[in-house]
């Protein structure tokens, strides 16, 4: 009668044994899990920021660009009309 009431104990110590094993390997892949795609999440953000930093360079010069062809525009239209009326 002892010997039973012994592997009763076991057996329900090994069971919830399990169950709070499974618990928290769940609970630490869940983590794992979410740290990882945290860290695309940030990677991503990044990329994007990276691009639109580009994006604005690229705006940036080429309104320089326009400037400067419309202010050669104007000086050739000058010296257009200067040739012209001689």
């Amino acid at each position: 009668m002892k010997t039973e009431v012994i592997l009763t104990i076991l057996n329900i110590t090994i069971a919830i044994s399990s169950v709070v094993i499974s618990v928290l390997t769940f609970k630490n892949k869940t983590k794992q899990t979410q740290k990882a795609e945290g860290k695309n999440e940030g990677l991503i953000i990044s990329d994007i920021g990276y691009i639109k930093a580009c994006v604005e360079r690229l705006e940036k010069t080429l309104l320089n660009v326009d400037e400067k062809y419309h202010t050669l525009e104007i000086r050739i239209t000058k010296l257009e009309e200067k040739i012209g009326g001689n």
